[in-house]
């Protein structure tokens, strides 16, 4: 695995196990890093959802729309 798809993969994984703002935050670096949208989509996703755990709507809702944009491209 190369390091920054270990980001993207251990933010999910904390998000799983409840540790929100660690895997919030290793899942922006990830999106601050990766410039192939591939994965972009289904990041801005699971950060979108590590929001709404935090009950942060708006910012949910923001990352859902750009998740939706991104998915598009």
């Amino acid at each position: 695995i190369k390091e920054i798809e270990a980001l993207r993969i251990f933010g999910k994984a904390n998000l799983l196990a409840g540790n929100v703002d660690r895997g919030q935050s290793q899942l922006i670096h990830y999106l601050n890093l990766k410039e192939d949208p591939s994965r972009r989509a289904e990041v801005l996703f699971e950060v979108g959802e590590s929001y709404r755990l935090q009950k942060k709507n708006k910012a949910a809702q923001k990352m859902y729309n750009r998740a939706d944009e991104e998915g598009r491209s």
